[in-house]
């Protein structure tokens, strides 16, 4: 799958250049971010698996810069309700299947006690669900996040912009 992106990737570095063009820098992490963050689940983790074993340092400096659902807990609380207005409780209940404790306690901070109710009853109701189940309604929240993320009018806090100002 890698292969795959890198010679796209030529090819359309060596298109735009062959067409009179005048050339311009083609690279960087952020192409290949975009990339992943387009496909479906099963061939982003495809793709990162194999550029792990191809070089362990550029796919931690991807997986750094890519949308994950425990990203949630990084959004002001504003944004968190904002995305979560627009997640149906049946979703929302199959993408917490599994998440973490820190995951599932922001999210249930940042709902109404009677919007708690009906996903608790949504989580039990479901039962056992497939993962791929649970990666798929991940992505929906995803897609969305990174939407409002593209579109400015929502912010991931990095662990370096933690810091106190007097």
């Amino acid at each position: 799958m890698v292969t795959i992106v890198a010679d796209v990737l030529k090819q359309r570095a060596g298109s735009a250049v062959s067409h009179g063009k005048p050339s311009e820098n083609v690279g960087g992490i952020q192409p290949l971010v975009d990339i992943i963050t387009r496909a479906d689940t099963k061939t982003e983790r495809t793709v990162l698996e194999g550029l792990e074993v191809l070089d362990a340092e550029l796919a931690g400096d991807v997986r750094a810069q890519m949308l994950t659902f425990k990203d949630i807990v990084r959004l002001e609380r504003r944004d968190i309700q904002r995305l979560l207005r627009n997640v149906s409780p049946a979703i929302l209940g199959i993408a917490l299947k599994g998440a973490s404790g820190v995951v599932l306690e922001t999210v249930r901070n940042n709902i109404s006690a009677r919007n708690s109710e009906i996903l608790a009853f949504e989580m039990a109701s479901a039962g056992p669900v497939r993962a791929s189940q649970v990666e798929e309604a991940q992505a929906q929240i995803i897609r969305s996040l990174r939407e409002e993320t593209a579109a400015g009018t929502m912010v991931i806090r990095r662990a370096e912009d933690d810091h106190l100002v007097d």
